[in-house]
This record gives structure tokens, C-alpha cells and sequence, in this order.
């Protein structure tokens, strides 16, 4: 299925149902066919917009997705997206791509991907301001990827990836929870604090996931210098329980904790990173 070229507003309904209030809703039974969705084409003209709604894309079941350039919310905080702007989850052994510079404004939750089991690539998207009630529920996360058990995505990657500008930001850039052999590269992500926050905020947040690699990502706090008493209240590379990860080429500029490992989490190779204006460099 093919959707292209179409604009969703004002799509509410029940909000206590997950599957009401989203602008496009697919569902699928696992049979071992080779479904398919795609939104958007990779062209501006066919680009889908998806505003003022509770939810954007949901996806539940076996299929592959191919979403494109396509736009959530318009970033005048009113036309918001209120829950998920993608939602994507137990889509099986298929592939999910996201890419080609869909862009998402004022989210509560960006890419939300739960039980894969298939390759997944999201790649050259922009995400702009977050919205919030508290740290709950991982609200406020531009990429989330996650699944009840440990899983092995060969081949996987989040790379190139915009999250946040000089006025802009969300509070997690990208979280992986039991994703493993999981590569993430050259995303940029920026907060902008002027003092310590009073909520988590972190780049990349890993729990559980070995053998993850970590190449070529910056995320910098655009201030002058680091809010000084940030901690961990404020971090670059949030690495918890997770085994063999590979940091390299990043740079990790004014923030709290610029790496933090909890857990048993041995790192298999650090190499070239640059760490500049911190509270604590490696916590």
C-alpha cells in the first residue's frame, strides 16, 4: 500500500484507545506474506503532513515500512502531534525504513519502535522541539527503539540523524533497550541549557544492548560553556548494562557527564573521541 501526497488534521476520536486518534493506522496478522507500507516517495511531492492529532503513523503487525520525507506537526507549537508521530510495532522479521528527511516538530514521541526482529534503518531525519509532562514513559525521546527481550539486528543502523538546533531540543536523542549488534553514526544531537536542568536529559541512551557501535556522533549543549552542577542530569553517552560497545570519533561537548557507564558495561574500544567543557568527563 502506497500513501502519498495527503494531508491529516484534526484526527481525534478516544485517546484511550491506542489505535484511535491516529492519522494512518495499519494493522497486519503474521501469515508469512510480504506486506508492505509506504508513506511519502523521498519526493516533495509526495510528501504526507500529519498535524493536530493524537497520533500520527501507527503500525502493528507483520509488514515492512518505507516512510519518507514526510512532515509531523508544523512548529508553531499548536498543530502538535500528541502521542506518536511513528509508532511502529511487532512488524516481524520485515524491514523498517525511515529516512530521507522526514521532519518532526514539537513531538512527545518521535520513532517509536517496539519488538523487531527485522533490519532497521532510520537515517537523515530532522527533529525540532520536544514537548513533555515529566520523565515518564520516555516522553520527550526523538528515537526509541526497544523490545522485551535481548535481539540481534544485523545490519541495523540509526545514522545521520538531526535532533535539536540552537533553540531546540529533545530530551532524549536516541534510546535502544535490548538491541544489540545495533550501529549508530554520524547523528547530531544539541541541547540548549543555560543552567542545570531539573529533568534527565541524555544524547544516547543504551540499556542492555551489546555490541553496540558508536561512531561519529556529536551531541554538544550549544551554551558557551557547560551549566555547571548538571551531572547526570545532563549526558552525552548514557551506557548502562550494556557489553563490547565500540566509541569512536565522537565529540562530547559542554555537558554534565560526558560519558556515564552503569552496570557491567566493559567497553571494548575508545578511540579518538573528543571531550570538551564537563562536569565529569567518564562517570
Amino acid at each position: 500500500m502506497k500513501l502519498l501526497n495527503s494531508d491529516f488534521s484534526d484526527i481525534w476520536d478516544d485517546p484511550s484507545n491506542p489505535l484511535d486518534g491516529g492519522c494512518f493506522v495499519s494493522t497486519s496478522d503474521f501469515d508469512f506474506t510480504d506486506r508492505s507500507i509506504q508513506v511519502g516517495n523521498g519526493a516533495a511531492s509526495g510528501s504526507c503532513n500529519f498535524n493536530n492529532s493524537i497520533s500520527g503513523i501507527i503500525g502493528n503487525g507483520e509488514m515492512n515500512y518505507k516512510i519518507e520525507k514526510n512532515i509531523f506537526g508544523i512548529g508553531d507549537g499548536t498543530n502538535k502531534i500528541l502521542n506518536y508521530c511513528i509508532k511502529i510495532s511487532n512488524n516481524g522479521e520485515k524491514e523498517i525504513l525511515i529516512e530521507n528527511v522526514n521532519k518532526f516538530y514539537d513531538y512527545k514521541h518521535g520513532i517509536d519502535i517496539s519488538a523487531p526482529e527485522g533490519k532497521i534503518y532510520v537515517r537523515e531525519n530532522t527533529f525540532y522541539n520536544t514537548f513533555f509532562n515529566g520523565s515518564t514513559n520516555f516522553e520527550g525521546t526523538a528515537i526509541n527503539v526497544y523490545s522485551p527481550y535481548p535481539i540481534k539486528l544485523y545490519g541495523s543502523e540509526i545514522s545521520d540523524n538531526l535532533i535539536g538546533n540552537s533553540s531546540q531540543q529533545a530530551r532524549i536523542g536516541i534510546h535502544m533497550s535490548n538491541i544489540e549488534k545495533i550501529g549508530i553514526s554520524g547523528n547530531e544531537i544539541y541541547f540548549n541549557h543555560s543552567s542545570a536542568p531539573t529533568d534527565m536529559f541524555s544524547g544516547i541512551y543504551l540499556q542492555n544492548c551489546n555490541n553496540a557501535r558508536l561512531e561519529k556522533n556529536k551531541v554538544e549543549n550549544v551554551n558557551a560553556t557547560h551549566p555547571v552542577g548538571s551531572h547526570t542530569f545532563l549526558t552525552g553517552l548514557r551506557i548502562h548494562s550494556s557489553n563490547n560497545t565500540c566509541i569512536e570519533n565522537s565529540e562530547l561537548k559542554n555537558l554534565g557527564h560526558s560519558m556515564e557507564f552503569e552496570g557491567e558495561s566493559v567497553v571494548n574500544s575508545l578511540f579518538q573521541n573528543i571531550i570538551t567543557n564537563f562536569d565529569t568527563a567518564i562517570f
